[in-house]
């Protein structure tokens, strides 16, 4: 696969069904100054198989480094900001949840022993302060089976000071 561009404009498609799209992006640049990226149709997971840098999203900003999968649920705007000269993902696009495998989990919704998922070793993303900002913010949004139509706010997408609803990190 070519590396080149940043995290979204170099993904290529290795495998695609109606539900999952399996992909791989070899990024060699951050995505371009204040662009941002929503998929509207799935939740994304990026196992990062080389690199560093940090996703910044409404939710706040996630470092990532070699061997971490970085959870993205759909309809969230983000942007990848690299802080290696090149990274390499595997990216899953699904239009169902990425959650774990409730088998791992006791009725209280513990991991239990057997889980591959060790607890303390989720790391959530870090909310800095509201950005209130006006100007042009181009957000490229993804939809309609796979389209990408750019849209400009007149504000920061990350213009807020907290969440609250049922996407926890």
């Amino acid at each position: 696969m070519p590396s080149g561009d940043d995290a979204i404009r170099s993904r290529r498609p290795i495998v695609h069904g109606t539900r999952t799209t399996l992909s791989i992006a070899k990024p060699t640049e951050s995505m371009p100054k204040d662009t941002f990226f929503r998929n509207g149709e799935r939740h994304e997971v990026y196992f990062v198989q080389e690199g560093e840098g940090v996703v910044h999203s409404e939710y706040g900003d996630l470092p990532f480094r070699k061997d971490v999968y970085v959870a993205i649920p759909k309809g969230t705007t983000y942007r990848f900001d690299l802080t290696s000269p090149k990274a390499w993902f595997l990216v899953v696009e699904s239009i169902y949840p990425i959650n774990f495998a409730p088998h791992y989990f006791n009725k209280e919704g513990q991991a239990t022993l057997m889980s591959p998922v060790v607890e303390t070793e989720i790391e959530t993303p870090e909310l800095p302060k509201y950005k209130d900002e006006r100007g042009e913010f181009p957000v490229d949004v993804k939809h309609g089976g796979g389209k990408i139509t750019r849209i400009t706010l007149g504000h920061h997408p990350f213009d807020l000071a907290g969440w609250e609803g049922a996407l926890y990190p």
